[in-house]
Order: structure tokens, then C-alpha cells, then sequence
């Protein structure tokens, strides 16, 4: 499997997270029972003895091996209690403090694990779960106000009843989406989890859903991917045929991040650049990308993003500090988020059309950062003129003409 494999890279990453107590060195153990004494060496003038629970510790180590073992492919789940609610998964990162459990839907859960009560591992080893399976949980989930229905490896929960084209548009997006990295030269792999989307009947229940996922949404967003529970979101609404493109660019953008997200190309536990994530999304708000049909050079362009662009480029000077920024760090996004966004699609738009195996070796290699890794602002820079070759006020003028031409 692509995702377990991609953690087992990290392994000993995770390990030695598991055997260091926040920033400090163990130093001695002596184990009293169910309970060890610790002794760590921390960078403070002050020495620290902290109790922890050395047989989680223990699961957790062993769970984590079987990552590392090719004889086996399918590692046991841990089963945690807290309170009165049990849960089940397979524990990818852990920490004295905080863990994260993988759920076989392709969930996330985030733990504080000093407050777990109860523990052990389970005899079920982990996989994903079958789409035909989790396609009853979903019914039970949503009650019979709703209606599970399924394609390829989309799972749609959408209103009793109704004819909602998501499926066909979906599917469409799908192929293109690999298509476009295929001519590139990167190989994507089938969504190990089923890609549920879940249509509200209504903004109400939409706007629900996104307070409970904390998820940052206006009064006028459409849709979201949510990608702690691997989930898309989104409400129905009446559009005209004609119109349907035109107003569904944002579900078609959050769409692209949960491919993206689920076939390789990025990875939810790492920092992949946000100006990466963002740029690859934006592009497939352009016609051509989502409908071969229309596959001209004009039809691939994001006016919207083109013409922030445009007023960006006037000068150059700040437009090439703006990208050798955003390409260090994500700050831009909050700052600026108009700008941030049009730098995002203009260098993807260019990179991935004129400089397409440079820009598919360098997704190959941020696909391939350690979960959460420290990806450090030199470390970014260097990595972006490593594979590009280019600085950036360069970039800038490439860009510009490439417009103009």
C-alpha cells in the first residue's frame, strides 16, 4: 500500500520521537511495574524526571516495526479508550504528548496521549476499508434523509432522491487529473481510500459541518476538503447546465486537493509548500484542464488568476521578492491571500506546461518528505533551485512572456 509505505520511510523518525520525551535524551530507565521513571537530559538548566506509560510506548514500537517489515504488509491497529469512547486505528505518529491515528477510511484523529486511559493492540490488522463497507457506515451516519451512492472510487452521500450530477462531473475531473500528470511523467497510483463527498441539502447543514471542522469557510464558500477526515463537503444548489462550470470552479479546485492528496502526488503528513498545493488546485479551475475537450491554449488560462497576475507583474522588482517568499514560506497566503494565490497558479501554470519533467520530478520529491519533517525556509529555497534552475526575477519575466506570446 503507497501510504504505508510512504510512513514506513519514516519509521525511525517516529521511533525516536517515541523514545525521547518531548526535546530530551533518555538517560536512564528503571522500570517499577507498569511504569517507568525516566530521566532525560533536556536543554534547560533544570533536570526533569517524568512518569510515562513505558508499555504504550512498547505498542506503539512494535506497531511501528511492522510498518518497517516487508513480510508484513498489513500492521495490527491499536485500540485506545478515553472516557467512555473507544476508538481503533493505526498510530503514525506519536509523541509523550500528542499522537495521530490513521483510521481505516483514511481519517485522522489527533490525540493528547497523556490522556488515554486504556490500550492494547488489536488482533484486526489494518487496511482500507472496502468502499462497499464504508458505504453502510455512511448511511448510518447521515440517516434516511440521505442516499449513498457509488462511483469508481468516489462514495457520494447526497439527498434522497436526488439527481445530482457530481458523479459524472467527479469522475470527468478524475481522468483528467491523471491524464495531465501522466503526459508529465508522473505515475500516480488508484486512491487506497474511498473519496467520499457529501452534498448538505442545504447551506445551513454545510456551514454546520464546517464549524464542527473548524474549517475556515465564508458565507460565500461553495465547498471544502477537509483533510483530517479525508472528506469533501459541499451543499446542493439549482445551476443551469450552461452555467455549471462557471460556478463550480471552487468544488472543482477543493476536488483537485482531495485527488491530489489521495494518490501520491502530495502527502496529508507532510509540509508540502502551500504555494504547491494551492497552484496545482488553481490550475484545474481553468476549462481545458477539467474537460479535454476544450483543450486550447486559451481555455487553460485562470483569467481570474491571470489578471492578479497582470497587476502583480507591473512591477518586477516585487513580484520576484513575492515569489522567492512564497517559495520559502506560506505567511504570504494570510498576508495576501490574492496575491499568494495568483503567484501560486502563474508559477504552476508555467512550470507544469513549459518546464513539465522538471516540475514533476520536484512533486516526486516533496511526495517523499519524512512526515512531519521541519521543511526549514533554506531547505525549500534550495530545493526549489535545485530542481528548476532558475532565479527568480527570471522566473518572473519567463512567465510574462509566455503570457504575452
Amino acid at each position: 500500500m503507497e501510504f504505508l509505505s510512504y510512513l514506513s520511510n519514516s519509521v525511525s523518525t517516529v521511533l525516536r520521537s517515541i523514545c525521547r520525551l518531548g526535546t530530551g535524551t533518555i538517560h536512564s530507565i528503571d522500570i517499577d511495574g507498569r511504569t517507568a521513571k525516566v530521566k532525560s537530559i533536556i536543554p534547560h538548566p533544570i533536570e526533569r524526571t517524568r512518569q510515562v506509560s513505558l508499555p504504550l510506548y512498547l505498542l506503539i514500537a512494535l506497531l511501528l516495526n511492522a510498518l518497517a517489515l516487508p513480510s508484513q504488509s498489513q500492521p495490527p491497529m491499536l485500540e485506545i479508550e478515553m472516557g467512555s469512547k473507544t476508538d481503533l486505528g493505526l498510530p503514525i505518529y506519536w509523541s509523550s504528548q500528542e499522537g495521530i491515528l490513521l483510521h481505516q477510511d483514511g481519517g485522522l484523529r489527533f490525540l493528547k496521549t497523556n490522556e488515554l486511559d486504556t490500550y492494547r493492540i488489536s488482533k484486526i490488522p489494518f487496511e482500507p476499508i472496502a468502499s462497499m463497507s464504508l458505504k453502510g457506515k455512511l448511511q448510518e451516519e447521515f440517516g434516511k434523509g440521505y442516499e449513498v451512492q457509488t462511483s469508481g472510487p468516489y462514495l457520494f452521500v447526497v439527498p434522497a432522491g436526488s439527481t445530482s450530477s457530481w458523479a459524472e462531473r467527479f469522475q470527468m475531473l478524475s481522468a483528467s487529473f491523471t491524464r495531465f500528470l501522466s503526459t508529465r511523467g508522473l505515475a500516480i497510483h488508484p486512491p487506497e481510500f474511498p473519496l467520499v463527498t457529501v452534498v448538505f441539502r442545504s447551506v445551513a447543514e454545510f456551514q454546520r459541518q464546517g464549524r464542527q471542522d473548524e474549517a475556515a469557510i465564508g458565507p460565500s464558500t461553495l465547498g471544502y476538503y477537509s483533510i483530517v477526515s479525508n472528506r469533501m463537503y459541499l451543499f446542493d444548489r439549482p445551476v443551469p447546465p450552461e452555467a455549471w462550470f462557471s460556478t463550480n470552479t471552487t468544488i472543482l479546485h477543493e476536488a483537485t486537493h482531495q485527488l491530489a492528496f489521495n494518490s501520491g502526488v502530495h502527502q496529508r503528513l507532510s509540509q508540502t509548500p502551500l504555494w504547491v498545493v494551492e497552484g496545482l488546485a488553481s490550475l484545474f479551475e481553468a476549462e481545458a484542464y477539467f474537460d479535454p475537450k476544450m483543450a486550447n491554449r486559451k481555455s487553460k488560462i485562470n483569467l481570474a488568476r491571470q489578471q492578479s497576475w497582470s497587476q502583480l507583474s507591473k512591477n518586477s522588482e516585487r513580484t520576484a521578492q513575492l515569489i522567492s517568499t512564497i517559495v520559502q514560506d506560506d505567511r504570504l497566503f494570510e498576508s495576501s491571500p490574492d496575491e499568494a494565490y495568483a503567484i501560486a497558479w502563474a508559477m504552476t501554470y508555467y512550470l507544469s506546461e513549459r518546464e513539465g519533467s522538471k516540475y514533476s520530478a520536484y512533486l516526486r520529491q516533496l511526495a517523499n518528505l519524512k512526515p512531519n519533517l521541519n521543511y526549514s525556509k533554506p531547505q525549500r529555497l534550495a530545493d526549489f533551485r535545485n530542481a528548476f534552475r532558475s532565479d527568480m526575477a527570471l522566473l518572473a519575466r519567463s512567465i510574462d512572456r509566455s503570457f504575452a506570446e
